[in-house]
């Protein structure tokens, strides 16, 4: 750190995904409302025995998120935040167990971890996606977030949000239900199962979908950061997004991260992280597509540090 980033505070959002689990510290920006100082990213994923009978967090799982919210409390302390807050989504909140998950991190990591609600971490999103300096200009949207456990979807109008669900059709999720060898190329029958399932879902919140907003959609979250990064844009055609997708499907999991430099603690799911992204695509028929980076980190630093500016 150097002496300016000391003149304003900051602050620290732990964010337990079901996937991994991130470390945002950040303060004010001079041409943003939020400005990452540190990023980073433990890949433990506590959302696998969600789809169990009842939904847990595995105790391996418990133990090694604790310990990986300990380090990234330990980071976070050297830049001397003036709040730091933890928080989880999707696993934690369905799990049976969660408060095994919560004592635990209390007892390692000597901090409370807060489980949001899915009205909560849509909410959050939005607030997110409205610190990224590209979107002033973009006022009517539906904004996805897919993650392990859930997919949150967020409609605005005028730059203001109208509407948030937070709909059960995170990645992994579907691909514990779904998919037999997630090291194999993901079979057209298993597209064809994981899509059916989607639209199902996205036809039953479709009452609240407001059509109009969908012509622009704007992407977050680790899978869509990932596609910015594999077609070095961050407004892809969907010409280009169906090519990558089936090449994603085609792949076998060594591919995946040998060929196609997907992150190895994210391959085995990503085929159907894609193919989620696309039918959600195919089924709000959007004319426009958007990446951002901005997320439900963002929108809760900008919360914290509004508390204390």
């Amino acid at each position: 750190m150097n002496s300016s980033e000391l003149e304003s505070p900051c602050v620290a959002i732990i964010d337990v995904g079901s996937n991994s689990i991130k470390l945002l510290v950040a303060r004010r920006g001079t041409k943003e409302p939020v400005e990452s100082l540190c990023y980073q990213a433990e890949e433990v994923r506590i959302g696998e025995g969600i789809t169990g009978s009842p939904p847990i967090i595995e105790k391996i799982a418990i133990q090694m998120g604790a310990e990986a919210i300990l380090r990234l409390c330990r980071i976070a302390k050297t830049y001397s935040p003036v709040a730091t807050k933890a928080v989880a989504t999707s696993a934690a909140r369905e799990a049976d167990n969660k408060e095994d998950l919560i004592t635990r991190v209390r007892e390692i990591a000597e901090i409370d971890l807060e489980i949001l609600s899915g009205e909560q971490e849509a909410d959050l999103i939005g607030h997110g996606i409205q610190c990224d300096p590209k979107m002033s200009s973009i006022r009517d949207y539906t904004l996805i977030d897919l993650g392990g456990g859930s997919l949150e979807l967020v409609q605005f109008s005028n730059g203001h949000s109208v509407s948030a669900q937070s709909l059960a059709l995170g990645c992994v999720r579907l691909a514990s239900k779904f998919v037999v060898d997630r090291s194999a190329p993901l079979d057209q029958g298993e597209q064809a199962k994981i899509a059916r399932y989607v639209n199902q879902a996205l036809e039953e919140s479709g009452q609240e979908i407001e059509f109009e907003l969908a012509e622009t959609l704007v992407l977050t979250g680790g899978t869509a950061n990932i596609i910015s990064r594999l077609l070095k844009t961050r407004e892809p055609d969907e010409q280009t997004l169906a090519g990558l997708h089936q090449e994603i499907c085609e792949a076998d999991l060594p591919r995946r991260i040998q060929s196609l430099n997907i992150p190895e603690a994210r391959a085995d799911v990503f085929p159907t992280a894609s193919t989620i992204i696309k039918t959600s695509l195919d089924f709000l028929q959007s004319q426009r597509l958007f990446i951002s980076k901005y997320n439900l980190r963002y929108g809760l630093a900008k919360t914290l540090l509004d508390e204390y500016s």
